[in-house]
């Protein structure tokens, strides 16, 4: 009986004569492939022996074929030859594929990765830069603010040494030069006038209170208490009493090349 039989190798279809329900090694002759075929019967009907596969036809009638785990001829050893060929090469394109992916992947990992190293560099620089530049505003403003106490504290001290030498009865032609262009032509009088006020050329009574003392330009007696407080900028209010009254001058008064100035007074 014949069969017709469909090469999977290369898809030539041939015919075989053999008994149904048989199993034979059969040889494309197309491609030289050798292989098993496991025939139906006559009848539709298995065989009662067991079959390497289902044993059945296919829906044209062509039996079902494997190929056979004996040796390829030359023929097909060649063809089978070229099909690993292929696949070796195939998988080494793939493998260079992935590999240059890879490798761009990597490139722009690092890259990204260099980038994000920079953004936190530059913001630990940028926090950094501005932790010094708070520190050296707060450092600038601790020095003005010494600065400022300090002149304000060398300003109190001579109003109090001044006003005490004047009460005391002192010499006060030593603070002639304590006294700014503008003051000191305020404060000048003619060398002829009679004045209690010691200092050469110059009337101090403006600036120092008499303290309710009788006589004009006379100086307070008894015990006095001096008050110096800074109210603007460079003006200082000096407040005096004693027993008697009390009186207070304005007086503007800074520090410069070493000493105290005394430039203005209301």
């Amino acid at each position: 009986m014949e069969y017709k039989i469909t090469c999977p190798n290369c898809g030539y279809k041939y015919r075989v004569t053999a008994t149904g329900g048989q199993s034979l090694i059969a040889t494309c002759p197309n491609c030289g492939q050798r292989m098993k075929v496991n025939l139906p019967t006559a009848n539709g009907q298995e065989q009662t022996a067991t079959p390497q596969d289902n044993g059945a036809g296919n829906a044209n009638g062509y039996a079902n074929s494997v190929p056979c785990n004996g040796q390829d001829n030359p023929k097909n050893e060649k063809k089978g030859k070229s099909r690993q060929t292929k696949i070796i090469l195939l998988a080494l394109i793939l493998g260079i594929v992935v590999g240059i992916v890879g490798w761009f992947a990597w490139q722009q990992h690092e890259k990204n990765s260099a980038e994000a190293q920079l953004e936190e560099k530059e913001a630990r620089k940028a926090h950094m830069d501005s932790l010094m530049a708070l520190r050296n505003q707060q450092e600038a403003e601790e020095q003005q603010y010494e600065q400022e106490q300090d002149k304000k504290k060398q300003v109190t001290d001579f109003l109090n040494n001044f006003y005490t030498v004047w009460f005391t009865g002192g010499d006060m032609s030593e603070f002639s030069n304590n006294l700014s262009e503008q003051c000191y032509e305020k404060l000048q009088t003619s060398l002829d006038e009679e004045s209690d006020s010691t200092g050469s050329d110059i009337d101090w009574t403006p600036i120092c209170p008499t303290l309710g003392n009788a006589k004009e330009g006379s100086r307070a007696s008894g015990a006095v208490k001096i008050s110096v407080v800074r109210y603007e900028d460079n003006w200082y209010r000096v407040t005096f009493t004693n027993d008697e009254a009390t009186e207070s001058r304005q007086i503007e008064a800074f520090p410069q090349n070493g000493k105290v100035i005394i430039n203005d007074y209301r």
